[in-house]
């Protein structure tokens, strides 16, 4: 036994070293560093962070519980508009409806995961934080303005992201696809006068629900004119979910392969851009 004045033996400083390291590790289980929303979604076809928990927060650009109950767009603005990740997710609200609304800013946490070779953020009302209110929504981003020559298009970096076409070229349609093909025009590069695409690069698909009223999508082809959706991606191909109608344009004539006017040299799309191959279940 110590005596007075002596100072506490070693074992006894030990154990209140172990004390207080069982209190910090303990205090500290659960809370999560906030990641960037570009670096949640990554360079590659699937996240870095797969099924992982994370925290993220974002301005809601997309409130999509019309058509998917509990599914919305969160961007995040101090991501780079053209770096190797995209700058918005998909999230999943799990339970409750209405809880956020367009123009809040969030903080959420979640589950990180591919569903349909979609990055989503999988997330229970415990989990969401309203940080702010009615902030205003940024422009869609025009992808002509955002890209350029030989746009090599990368489908994944702009995932999630809200986007104008201002002019795409019905190029391909089947009936009972759910999807039409476009082409979006994009100016020429004035130092060549030509904009090349590569391979599949800058064909996507839009549903047909906001464009085609009826008409037999096998026999249309016309222009389609301020095209503002977001894109996203499933098992078939990557999409533009549109927000709005767009304009058609029925009497330009059949579109020919070797159109020239302005988009140049143009390599037709022959198969649909490869999903993530994680499957719907990841």
């Amino acid at each position: 036994m110590d005596k007075p004045g002596n100072p506490p033996n070693r074992y006894f400083i030990f154990v209140i070293i172990l004390l207080l390291m069982g209190f910090v590790v303990g205090g500290c289980q659960g809370n999560h560093f906030r990641q960037a929303i570009c670096d949640i979604q990554g360079p590659g076809l699937a996240s870095p962070f797969l099924d992982q928990e994370v925290v993220i927060s974002g301005l809601v650009i997309g409130d999509l519980e019309d058509t998917e109950p509990g599914g919305y767009v969160i961007l995040d603005e101090n991501c780079p508009l053209n770096g190797e990740g995209s700058r918005a997710v998909y999230i999943s609200l799990q339970e409750g409806k209405d809880l956020i609304a367009l123009g809040d800013k969030i903080q959420v946490k979640g589950i990180v995961r591919e569903i349909e070779g979609e990055t989503r953020l999988e997330v229970l009302p415990q989990g969401l934080e309203i940080l702010s209110l009615e902030n205003p929504l940024p422009a869609p981003v025009d992808l002509g303005s955002a890209l350029k020559p030989p746009l090599i298009f990368g489908y994944e970096k702009w995932e999630g992201q809200l986007v104008v076409i201002p002019q795409g070229d019905v190029v391909v349609g089947s009936a009972g696809s759910g999807r039409i093909r476009i082409l979006p025009r994009i100016p020429a590069d004035p130092s060549v006068q030509l904009v090349c695409f590569q391979e599949d690069a800058f064909i996507l698909a839009i549903e047909e629900d906001l464009v085609t009223n009826g008409w037999d999508i096998i026999h249309f082809a016309g222009r389609l004119e301020n095209l503002v959706g977001f894109i996203r991606q499933d098992q078939e191909s990557y999409f533009i979910q549109l927000i709005q109608k767009p304009a058609v344009r029925k009497d330009l004539g059949k579109i020919q392969s070797n159109q020239t006017s302005s988009i140049g040299q143009v390599s037709r799309l022959t198969t649909t851009p490869t999903s993530s191959p994680l499957g719907s279940s990841t």
